[in-house]
């Protein structure tokens, strides 16, 4: 049965205080409005910059960028009972038994977090699920394992709205269906430079997906010689309208396919789901338009 914390003596409050970690004092007194309900107050340092946790001589740390991401890396001075946020946080080269000496007073709020070269498993999600609240945009980048799953990483993390998925080769070939139960949620869903996770998506799986998000939802993908593309191209063609060359932002539901083959880079086209009334009008392949206007003029 809840129990109203304000209710609570001066003396229990103040220890309540002394149990909590530094994050739950602070959310505690965000969701109050008045930091009496666990006093004193917490206080946040703010630090201008991002902030990294990965492994130094074998042991987890804390650094920050000051100037080059490689080379100009610094402790980060964190102060006991103090709460610390930043511009980003990064989780670089760990598995999940690394997250144990995670610092409590770490605060991971409304920002973007990046993961570079993890482990992603589902007891990684749960041992950081704690330091992070209501951040909607997540960046992944070299997976170490194939342990990644999106229901695994949907049902951690529901305020999930934008995610990006860059040089990583265990994204899960059930991608769409594991996603269609959340569906609504997402805004955002890039794929850059993914290894073949595409190969068993069929047309009809990419229009189910699509149809069941939310309007403006817009899927990235990053394509490069792979030969099941063509298929999977030519049936997009007959069921979406499309634009060419066209990577700005749409307020209706669409995938953006950038090409960056050695035969056209850098060309980019947007599928979208077709507006009330509005007609899908076939377009010719080139190579056809080619041999047509050949027999209209013989020198073309």
């Amino acid at each position: 049965m809840p129990y109203p914390i304000a209710n609570l003596a001066y003396g229990l409050r103040c220890r309540l205080h002394d149990l909590a970690a530094p994050r739950e004092r602070y959310d505690l007194q965000i969701a109050a409005g008045n930091p009496s309900i666990c006093p004193p107050i917490e206080t946040v340092t703010n630090f201008d910059h991002e902030i990294q946790f990965r492994l130094r001589g074998g042991d987890p740390v804390y650094v920050y960028n000051r100037a080059d991401y490689y080379t100009d890396l610094v402790g980060l001075p964190l102060i006991k009972g103090k709460l610390a946020r930043g511009t980003e946080f990064i989780f670089q080269d760990l598995y999940s038994e690394d997250l144990n000496s995670l610092r409590k007073n770490i605060l991971i709020y409304r920002n973007k977090i990046r993961f570079d070269s993890c482990d992603f498993s589902n007891d990684f999600f749960k041992k950081i699920r704690p330091f992070i609240s209501d951040c909607t945009t997540f960046v992944f980048c070299r997976m170490l394992t194939n342990d990644f799953s999106f229901i695994d990483l949907m049902t951690n993390f529901p305020e999930l709205e934008n995610i990006t998925f860059f040089l990583t080769h265990h994204i899960p070939r059930t991608w769409s269906t594991d996603l269609l139960p959340f569906s609504g949620r997402l805004t955002f869903l890039k794929f850059d430079c993914w290894n073949y996770f595409l190969e068993t998506t069929t047309c009809d799986q990419l229009v189910t997906f699509l149809k069941a998000q939310k309007p403006g939802f817009r899927l990235q993908v990053t394509r490069s010689n792979d030969p099941y593309f063509v298929k999977l191209i030519k049936g997009l063609n007959k069921r979406f309208p499309y634009k060419t060359n066209d990577a700005e932002p749409m307020d209706v539901t669409s995938i953006l396919i950038t090409d960056y083959s050695e035969d056209n880079p850098n060309s980019s086209r947007v599928y979208y789901l077709p507006q009330e009334g509005e007609a899908i009008v076939p377009r010719a392949p080139r190579e056809n338009l080619r041999k047509f206007l050949r027999r209209i003029f013989p020198s073309f």
